[in-house]
């Protein structure tokens, strides 16, 4: 069959994504739910739900990591960022640091996991500093993992609220209609999770790769064969987008403001990406369903395949800005045209919607959803592995190995509603303001400086002596990413707040010898007051870009931990002594 017949232009009919389209998507939905259901096989412990009983091939685990990371935010997002009036090729350059590494935690991290079995990286960390910094890091994971994927749910409800149209009732408004999609997504999310575990979405999400690599790819053809119907060649497009600026992708400057450099690449995405596939337990799961380091190792350091998606998913935004923008298309209507300018996430969908076959719209809807339910169905499981992980290190994890799963499956159904709730929250407080995949990176660094940090203190035996410390560090340490991600007055009332009820717990805690360890977090506080309340003479706050948070927070992290590692507040307590996690 001729591809370009499977291309329509005509922007005049209302929507090019039919019943045909939904049938695509319906059959994917089916068969996926078909096959992970067949791969799942016998749950007959948490070992086989969390760790698929640590069998399972590197290559399946490593398309599973892909998965994960590339999520809807990719296939949507991207081209949304090169489409915006300031985007290009910028994105691209922080490849460099999670190449980097994944090889880096392949090598260092991996290793120290397969010493024992363990179930999370939180548990290796309880294991060196104790049960309180277990608790701790796992908080901050379950704290930063809602928060991230929350705006995951939220960009797929976007897409179906652009494709769905006017199937919403007109009382439902454009919140009530983004709504109901978010719940459509969760409960898809939780069916798939609550089958079988990690087996379940490590398969299942071996077919999302496969399906949205070929989305992808599909998407890049269809927009070079429109622009193909319109008598304009490749050689035309790059050449435009070259000389506006769309293809510029290195920049040199040594700015902490700017979140798409050189420097930013090296330093700051670098050191992110040792949490992001090190201590982020929704990459580091997967590393532990394999047979052995070796197979894990290759499966971190082979998902650096992801970065080539991320460069096909970047030139979709180059055909689109310049099909839009540049080509003069005949027939392009407000119908077309209103939800872009209401926000540039919805560029993709629009197109796919307007100007894209049935049956090749179907596909990339597919591969969207793939890529949206990848990344729930791993937050999911990780983060009910977290509160069963709670339960078992508390002792109240009772009863049969079959109670345990009911268990373990009863959370995926509460973080389910709280990833929900969390996307509705987004988008009330959001409504399509700038771009969400901006903010899906930004929030996630709230929480994933604190972990890494903790990790590398749990490394080094010198830093190993009791636990009290950390809790305080850490609440310094997202302090301090709130106080230079956001000068709003909420952030500062947060602050405040934070800074006063330090000080009342540590006068509660530690009665006589509070006032030691008040004079020790003082100058943290000033300091974080210092990044929120900081204007220069033209009134602009002092910034940093999203991909330096991490990087802010671990060292917060490491330097409050040494310094409160001394005096009262760093004594042990039993179930925080060294070895006992």
């Amino acid at each position: 069959m001729d591809v370009s017949t499977l291309v329509d232009n005509a922007a005049e009919l209302p929507s090019r994504f039919n019943s045909l389209s939904w049938a695509v998507v319906a059959a994917y939905v089916l068969f996926t739910t078909w096959f992970g259901h067949a791969m799942s096989g016998k749950q007959a412990t948490i070992r086989d739900f969390f760790l698929g009983g640590r069998k399972l091939p590197w290559w399946a685990v490593s398309g599973s990591i892909i998965a994960t990371e590339i999520s809807a935010m990719t296939l949507v997002g991207v081209p949304a960022f090169l489409w915006a009036t300031t985007g290009n090729m910028a994105y691209m350059v922080l490849g460099i640091g999670t190449i980097v590494g994944r090889i880096l935690v392949a090598f260092l991290f991996v290793p120290a996991y397969y010493e024992q079995e363990i179930y999370s990286p939180y548990e290796y960390i309880g294991n060196k500093l104790g049960e309180r910094a277990r608790k701790m890091t796992s908080y901050l994971f379950m704290i930063g993992g809602a928060l991230g994927q929350g705006t995951r749910v939220l960009l797929t409800a976007m897409v179906f609220r652009v494709l769905l149209g006017d199937i919403f009732p007109a009382w439902m408004g454009e919140s009530g209609a983004i709504h109901a999609s978010i719940w459509f997504v969760g409960v898809f999310a939780v069916l798939w999770t609550f089958m079988g575990g990690i087996v379940t979405v490590i398969w299942t999400d071996v077919v999302q790769f496969l399906i949205f690599v070929f989305s992808a790819l599909v998407t890049l053809a269809v927009v070079i064969i429109t622009l193909g119907q319109q008598g304009i060649s490749i050689g035309t497009m790059v050449n435009t987008a070259y000389e506006a600026g769309k293809l510029h992708w290195l920049n040199w400057d040594f700015d902490l403001s700017m979140n798409y450099t050189f420097w930013a690449a090296i330093i700051a995405s670098s050191l992110g990406s040792l949490g992001s596939y090190g201590t982020d337990q929704l990459m580091v799961q997967r590393a532990f369903c394999c047979k052995n380091e070796k197979d894990a190792r290759k499966a971190l350091i082979w998902s650096s395949v992801s970065q080539v998606i991320m460069i096909i998913c970047l030139f979709v935004g180059v055909g689109l800005w310049y099909f839009y923008q540049k080509a003069n298309i005949p027939n392009v209507g407000p119908a077309e045209l209103h939800p872009i300018e209401v926000s540039n996430n919805n560029v993709l969908p629009v197109f796919i919607k307007y100007r894209v076959h049935p049956l090749i719209g179907g596909f990339i809807v597919a591969g969207i959803f793939a890529a949206a339910i990848s990344s729930l169905e791993g937050i999911l499981s990780a983060l009910a592995e977290q509160s069963i992980s709670s339960l078992r290190a508390a002792g109240k994890l009772k009863g049969t190995d079959a109670d345990h799963i009911r268990q373990s499956r009863f959370f995926v159904c509460i973080w389910g509603v709280v990833l929900c709730a969390m996307a509705s929250g987004f988008w009330e407080v959001w409504q399509g303001k700038g771009l969400i995949i901006e903010l899906a990176l930004s929030v996630v660094g709230l929480t994933a400086g604190g972990i890494l940090g903790t990790f590398i203190l749990a490394l080094n035996p010198k830093l190993r002596r009791g636990s009290r410390a950390l809790p305080w560090a850490a609440t310094l340490s997202v302090m301090t990413v709130l106080a230079v991600a956001q000068h709003t007055q909420w952030a500062l009332s947060v602050l405040i707040l934070l800074s006063m009820a330090m000080m009342v717990i540590a006068a509660l805690v530690f009665g006589e010898e509070s006032k030691g360890i008040i004079l020790r977090i003082i100058p943290f506080l000033i300091f974080i007051f210092f990044l929120n309340l900081y204007t220069n003479k033209e009134g602009a706050h002092l910034t940093i870009g999203w991909p330096w948070f991490s990087v802010l927070g671990m060292s917060i992290m490491i330097l409050a931990g040494v310094i409160l590692q001394s005096g009262k507040i760093a004594e042990t307590d039993p179930d925080a002594q060294l070895g006992r996690g």
